[in-house]
């Protein structure tokens, strides 16, 4: 059962000397995948690793795919194309003939990879015996209009066995990393008689001379969309599930109670599949075949009506169903984030990052959205709602009701932890909000000094205060006793995961300037923006105050901001991204440098010595010390293209690495518990 006709050369390659050839070879099998294939190339293609190829088995498709990937130019995308269509498992096996490398990976047609998938997995299977690796890994569901991530496994076991692997499945194939020795050594391929349980008999198989580690990071991205096949086909499931058991049996490879077990998961689908859509269940089959608790759960699925039944019945995604014991871990926080959540806000990012980290959060909305208009008349309806915002604040009653719906989530709720991220709240409402919970109270200020305004947070019994500005942390711990830190901002790698950059080198929905520019149109960048003029640019953000004279940047404006897809195809589209600092940023970095740099466009940013510490200039980043030096080596990096892609690239790497929410939310949540010190910096004492 180990090895399969039609193989021969792979196993003819033991010897095989890996030194003109790509570490890894990345196979995506398609069939009449066009819906999903652009965005699932793109993010294997944008990997930091750069040492793979990608091999492309178009499985007789006739959607529209044969003629998109005709369309590829990039040099790393082999297309093999196969006029009839056969059974999955056979096709994988035929792309491993085609491939390479010494380490073959696989990404299914709906899946998407992060940035650093093979650079992690690389440094980490080699550091082993080991011949496989996985990553832990992201549920994208897109079966609803508004897309949601969720995770199914906080951690992932480091030794693998078959229990794990049949009634606790936490393999994704997308994540996997296989030793080619899997193949040549041990002749382990797919068994092309199945269907659908091919993944699972793999794995099974090939513990006989591996363990399969894992790398605990959200690599992968799985697509729930209903289409997947797990999802409607559990006739086969069963079928091929009965089937394993049988010869897993015979051939004692697997202990008896793991089988039983296994059928008894397999039985439990089909039934409550076969309920859920009305079909005919035999009750007494059920109760010979299924425990008591899934029992009782089938009986709630015929007799009570289904939107009922499915609220206490979670619903299996697919045969990798979610591990019945796993527990709330003690790290899990209940989080109230105080913020902005509109679109690509510093509120709506720590949000986002928590759920994914696994806390339970809660949000305060504590002004309205009024910055994503694109046109003058919802620009001016969201003026007038901001100006009357700001004025019915100033009302202590309006005020006291707009903070009530705040109040009642600690009534409802019990929260471990309040995020407050700007300097919303009073004195007196933080002490409110201590009566109401024993709750830690912090507050992350994501501006520059000159934004500080009456600085509230100052009069604050805050457990800590985060300021991205190192001289404020280093002058406050000098001349007060406040609980501070330094915590820089940083950049969400999930919200820009679904952008399509486009494959083709002369396609794209934007038009290319030499330089783009982004952020708030004010006095201080139109200083510098001005000045540069001469080249072909393009400048995106809010419109500049009334008050402010009217000059030739106004014709490079495009009078609207950019964010998430928008923002990452707008950098990616021009070779060079143009940021000035606010000159209230004394040590301070902005988070416009920290976006650019993960998303992988090129940068020039003044010098800064807090901006030292988080790249390394030259090799990371580009800066410039003054006015002319800027237009000298604005010049100079449109004329070295391969230098600028160089830098992007270490850029994002170190971003992807070092400059997370991930990254800065542990460390906050270690600070503020835990006694840590927040980040570290030579520029504090």
């Amino acid at each position: 059962m180990n090895s399969f006709k039609g193989l021969k050369k792979v196993r003819h390659d033991i010897d095989k000397n890996f030194d003109n050839f790509p570490m890894v070879s990345v196979i995506i099998n398609v069939h009449n995948g066009i819906k999903f294939i652009e965005t699932t190339i793109q993010s294997i293609l944008n990997q930091t690793y750069l040492d793979f190829e990608l091999i492309i088995f178009n499985n007789a498709s006739s959607d529209g795919t044969d003629d998109f990937l005709n369309l590829i130019t990039d040099k790393r995308v082999k297309v093999y194309r196969n006029e009839e269509l056969v059974p999955l498992y056979k096709a994988r096996n035929l792309a491993v003939e085609k491939a390479n490398g010494k380490f073959i990976a696989f990404c299914d047609v709906d899946d998407l990879w992060f940035e650093t998938k093979l650079e992690e997995q690389i440094q980490d299977i080699e550091k082993s015996e080991d011949l496989i690796s996985c990553t832990n890994f992201l549920i994208l569901n897109e079966r609803n209009t508004k897309k949601e991530y969720g995770y199914q496994f906080e951690t992932l076991p480091k030794i693998s066995n078959h229990d794990l692997i049949m009634n606790h499945p936490y393999i994704h194939m997308s994540s996997l990393l296989i030793n080619r020795k899997i193949f040549t050594h041990h002749g382990i391929f797919f068994n092309p008689e199945l269907t659908i349980l091919g993944d699972m008999d793999f794995f099974v198989r090939c513990l006989k001379i591996t363990n399969i580690r894992s790398v605990d990071n959200y690599l992968t991205i799985y697509r729930y969309h209903g289409e997947n096949t797990g999802l409607i086909r559990f006739h086969e499931i069963y079928t091929e599930g009965v089937t394993l058991i049988k010869n897993y049996k015979q051939q004692k490879v697997v202990e008896e109670k793991i089988l039983n077990a296994f059928g008894n998961r397999i039985e439990w689908f089909l039934l409550s599949e076969k309920a859920k859509n009305n079909t005919k269940v035999s009750l007494f089959k059920a109760i010979k075949k299924l425990s008591f608790i899934n029992f009782l759960k089938l009986l709630l699925l015929i007799y009570i009506p289904k939107r009922i039944a499915l609220k206490f019945i979670k619903r299996d995604s697919s045969i990798a169903a979610s591990d019945p014991s796993k527990k709330k871990s003690d790290d899990e926080k209940n989080i109230l984030v105080i913020g902005n959540n509109a679109a690509d806000s510093f509120g709506m990012h720590i949000s986002d990052t928590l759920k994914i980290m696994g806390h339970e959060v809660y949000n305060f909305s504590y002004e309205p959205n009024t910055y994503e208009a694109k046109t003058n008349f919802f620009k001016g309806i969201n003026k007038l709602i901001r100006f009357l915002f700001n004025i019915f604040m100033r009302s202590e009653k309006y005020r006291q009701s707009h903070l009530k719906k705040l109040y009642k989530v600690f009534n409802k709720n019990e929260v471990d932890l309040v995020i407050v991220t700007h300097d919303y709240l009073y004195p007196f409402e933080v002490e409110k909000i201590r009566e109401l919970s024993n709750t830690k109270i912090c507050l992350w200020y994501p501006d520059p000094i000159c934004t500080m305004d009456r600085a509230l947070f100052l009069g604050c019994n805050y457990d800590c205060i985060f300021l991205k500005e190192p001289f404020l942390v280093k002058k406050f711990r000098e001349l007060t006793d406040l609980n501070i830190f330094y915590l820089p901002e940083c950049f969400n790698p999930l919200a820009y995961d679904d952008v399509k950059k486009s494959l083709l080198d002369n396609d794209s929905n934007l038009d290319e300037s030499d330089l783009v520019a982004f952020g708030n149109f004010h006095p201080w960048r139109s200083l510098l923006l001005n000045r540069l003029l001469n080249f072909d640019l393009k400048f995106y953000g809010v419109d500049p105050p009334s008050w402010l004279l009217p000059s030739k940047l106004n014709e490079v404006f495009t009078g609207y901001p950019i964010f998430n897809q928008d923002k990452k195809n707008a950098l990616l589209a021009s070779p060079i991204v143009v940021n000035n600092m606010h000159f209230g940023e004394v040590w301070g970095i902005s988070a416009r440098i920290f976006e650019t740099a993960g998303i992988g466009a090129f940068q020039i940013t003044e010098a800064n010595i807090g901006l030292d510490e988080l790249y390394l200039p030259g090799k990371e980043i580009v800066t410039y010390s003054n006015k002319d030096e800027l237009k000298n080596t604005i010049q100079y990096y449109l004329d070295n293209p391969l230098e600028r892609e160089k830098i992007a690239r270490l850029g994002r790497l170190k971003t992807l690495k070092d400059h997370t929410y991930t990254n800065r939310l542990n460390l906050l949540i270690s600070t503020v518990f835990n006694d840590d010190k927040g980040f570290p910096s030579s520029l504090i004492t």
